[in-house]
């Protein structure tokens, strides 16, 4: 009822920040391929439920853990062992899942179609953009590389860092 046609929000930094003392890399080992942390009410999350079945799928090749209502100690943990998070925000924003997969050094995959993330993080550089349609095939690209994944992982960090709540402050 809102929405304008033709008129999408921009903002000048994110609405969100992880918690920098809390969402923090820990010295664990990436013992986990994929990851996913957050909301299971596949109908409230219509496209992320669909998405998690194909993501669920690769348990087969690889390890994948998709958990719920952790507590945020687990939830870090989670995160600094995983080598990618699985994202697909609600509304198009940039959530708080982007933040702190990358500040606990996990490499963020979100969906291409995001309206925000695209204005702070880079395709490829900070994160990796993924359709519905090469979701799998970047997933089996990507764990095929550890290298990569630590490069962008590592500027993954280094931009949170840069978006912490603190810094913008």
């Amino acid at each position: 009822t809102l929405r304008c046609p033709g008129i999408t929000p921009h903002y000048i930094a994110p609405l969100y920040s992880h918690r920098s003392g809390i969402h923090r890399q820990l010295p664990v080992e990436k013992d986990i391929d994929i990851a996913f942390a957050g909301n299971l009410n596949h109908a409230a999350h219509v496209q992320r439920g669909r998405l998690l079945e194909k993501v669920a799928a690769l348990l087969d090749c690889y390890k994948v853990v998709i958990a719920s209502e952790l507590p945020v100690e687990e939830y870090t943990a989670l995160f600094s062992r995983a080598r990618i998070v699985f994202n697909h925000c609600l509304r198009g924003e940039m959530n708080l899942r982007c933040f702190e997969a990358m500040a606990c050094g996990a490499l963020l995959f979100v969906e291409a179609e995001n309206l925000e993330v695209p204005d702070w993080v880079r395709d490829r550089e900070d994160a990796v953009f993924y359709r519905e349609e090469n979701l799998v095939e970047l997933l089996h690209d990507y764990l095929a590389r550890p290298k990569e994944i630590t490069r962008i992982a590592g500027n993954g960090v280094a931009l949170s860092e840069r978006l912490a709540g603190e810094m913008r402050l």
